[in-house]
């Protein structure tokens, strides 16, 4: 009988929130805020995301992804 594997989803959101503050590029960022958003809209514990830098939220820029979830 195979065993389920499972991983928790702080550890998920812990993981985005590092690389989401590293230095990937904009399509990387947008695609794991994209990522984290249905995960935790799916599991009922989206708590909403801040910028890390209030001065470079501009839509769709690497600062618009530089973010943290809670």
């Amino acid at each position: 009988m195979k065993t389920r594997k499972t991983i928790e989803i702080q550890f998920v959101k812990d993981e985005i929130n590092k690389a989401l503050a590293s230095t990937l590029n904009t399509d990387h960022k947008e695609a794991l805020c994209t990522l984290i958003e249905i995960i935790l809209l799916k599991k009922g514990i989206y708590n909403g995301f801040m910028f890390l830098d209030n001065e470079k939220t501009e839509i769709l820029t690497n600062g618009y992804f530089s973010r943290k979830y809670f």
